[in-house]
């Protein structure tokens, strides 16, 4: 059943148990993936999965319950187990549901345009070939993924609010392990894939970056100036990415906290 179908059995099912206040919450995702590794084509999945969350006010308290199974029979159930679940929580609910705003913008996304296994097991064969066309000194363990992914949200509410948005990606993998004189070095590309993107570039740039790995030696402790390669970057800022959550400001444990408009690095810091 879809999020249309889903929501009007559960609206449904909310008015004859007397309940006039819900908010509807609806996710469902699907993936397609195929690997490659040594030549050949080595994993293939395909999945989809979900689930709807309902919660409502009764008796002046907030009850809540979610499944992953999207039946009818489900939906009813849904709503008494909202319901139960309200009648064991003491607190009285003073914050009500969000009706919505007045308007919305439209999501700026990128168009996405599913592919099929079919095409992903091109991909995937494609990026391969390319990778160790890439240079003689490409070897066993060389690999390479193409992936398909998309993701349905609705919300709905006893307030008017019917929102529903679809998005997805299409993304390859180049992984380039390269051997010389007995010494093994790997790396890799990753790209968001659409009709304009070069694999063969992108096979290049993970083979070139396994290459340049190659004979990396010790140096003695000291200052010296240095480029710190984009990839390695995203590395270094994830360790600090809790702090710029708001639900961690909020909660009072990010370093940030109570620091909107303030300077909080150099000047030569750049962060989009």
């Amino acid at each position: 059943m879809n999020f249309s179908e889903l929501k009007d059995v559960l609206v449904n099912a909310a008015v004859s148990a007397g309940i006039t206040e819900y908010e509807i919450y609806y996710t469902s995702d699907a993936e397609i993936s195929v690997g490659g590794l040594n030549r050949e084509i080595n994993s293939f999945s395909s999945g989809t999965s979900g689930g709807i969350c309902f919660r409502a006010l009764y008796d002046g308290r907030m009850g809540y319950a979610s499944t992953e199974l999207m039946e009818e029979s489900e939906m009813n159930e849904l709503v008494l187990r909202a319901i139960e679940n309200a009648k064991s929580t003491d607190k009285i609910d003073e914050n009500g549901l969000f009706g919505g705003s007045p308007s919305y913008d439209e999501p700026r996304m990128k168009p996405y345009s599913p592919l099929s296994a079919a095409q992903l097991k091109t991909l995937t064969t494609d990026i391969m070939d390319k990778t160790y066309a890439a240079s003689d000194k490409v070897t066993d363990g060389t690999s390479s993924n193409a992936i398909s992914a998309s993701i349905t949200v609705g919300l709905a509410n006893s307030h008017g609010l019917d929102l529903v948005n679809n998005c997805g990606i299409n993304v390859v993998v180049a992984e380039s392990v390269v051997s010389d004189n007995g010494e093994m070095q790997a790396d890799y590309s990753i790209k968001a894939y659409d009709e304009n993107t070069d694999v063969a570039a992108m096979a290049k740039e993970a083979t070139d970056g396994a290459l340049q790995k190659i004979g990396a030696g010790l140096v003695e402790s000291g200052k010296y100036d240095v480029i710190i390669d984009g990839a390695q970057m995203r590395s270094i800022l994830s360790v600090f990415s809790s702090a710029f959550s708001a639900k961690n400001a909020q909660m009072g444990i990010s370093l940030l906290n109570g620091k909107e408009g303030e300077k909080i690095a150099s000047d030569k810091i750049t962060l989009t």
